[in-house]
């Protein structure tokens, strides 16, 4: 309002803004009716995008706040936090990927695309391997088996490329392991976990610096006597309250629970699944990031898909 006017002007005066030619009551009124009459189709999309390639959805009519949702579903490697961008160019909402490395869930039938791609041999250090880790950026890869009791690891130059690999350094479990058949960590690598199957048991480590094993310390162990057989490799779930081991001469994944996750003195067996119908020697086994599915590698290097 100018600053000249009266205060004291009626309500139907001051109802007049400077520069309005009506009421601004009236028309905020107007205004709110012809929101609530626009209709906007919404728009959809679903297509198979090559590399690089881009797309947009036209509405048919304009949105002040477009509410908009992506599902991705291209396979691709890596780690991200899966952030999408929605730039607005009049009418249209272009959907740009911001997050061109994205780590997606296994789907059924990709296994049998499967290809060799490279090798690396770890004979140098370990004469029989039985298990291979990666940390969680794919830059270091660790290698334990029953020749050296020790386990091995090496950095990548190339993330989750074996084939540029180097040794890295050793750490020796011998004293608290004989025949140690599988390794894996907690989920920022300040914990290591060692299955033996002459021990049947599984030994924690703590480690200062996580994934450097050259800072790993024993804590403690958990029996893993239920399962019967040979073990094999071991993985846990994603918040470490249950962890499955592989029963090479059973064929059976076995779950224990954690009663307080990665705390491996807390275990207790709770029940098991056979795959003997689709694995013979099970070596081991991995789940998507939904627990949906779950992959087991047989000694002789079949893979196999079973969704849980």
């Amino acid at each position: 309002m100018s600053k000249s006017r009266d205060i004291a002007d009626s309500a139907a005066t001051i109802n007049y803004i400077d520069n309005l030619t009506s009421d601004a009551q009236t028309q905020l009124n107007t205004l709110d009716t012809e929101i609530d009459n626009i209709s906007v189709t919404s728009g959809s999309l679903t297509k198979t995008f090559t590399s690089g390639e881009a797309a947009t959805i036209t509405l048919s009519g304009n949105v002040l706040s477009p509410v908009v949702g992506v599902t991705k579903e291209v396979s691709q490697t890596g780690v991200t936090n899966n952030t999408w961008d929605v730039n607005s160019t009049t009418e249209n909402y272009t959907r740009l990927d911001s997050a061109p490395a994205t780590t997606l869930d296994f789907v059924s039938g990709l296994i049998s695309g499967a290809k060799f791609v490279d090798s690396f041999s770890v004979s140098g250090k370990e004469g029989t391997p039985r298990s291979v880790k990666f940390n969680t950026d794919g830059t270091k890869m660790f290698i334990t088996g029953n020749s050296s009791d020790s386990v091995h690891e090496y950095t990548l130059s190339t993330a989750f490329d074996v084939s540029s690999s180097t040794f890295s350094q050793t750490f020796d479990v011998s004293s608290q392991v004989t025949n140690p058949v599988g390794v894996v960590f907690n989920n920022d690598g300040t914990k290591m976990f060692i299955t033996s199957d002459d021990n049947k048991d599984i030994s924690e480590y703590d480690l200062s610096t996580g994934f450097d094993i050259s800072t790993a310390t024993y804590s403690q162990a958990g029996s893993i006597s239920s399962t019967g057989g040979n073990a094999r490799n071991s993985t846990f779930n994603d918040d470490g309250t249950k962890i499955y081991v592989c029963d090479r001469l059973n064929n059976t994944v076995d779950e224990y629970a954690l009663s307080t996750a990665f705390d491996i003195s807390t275990l207790s067996y709770t029940d098991d699944f056979s795959v003997s119908s689709q694995v013979s020697n099970l070596s081991d086994v991995q789940f998507n990031s939904n627990e949906l599915r779950c992959l087991y590698l047989a000694k002789e290097t079949t893979v196999f898909i079973v969704t849980v």
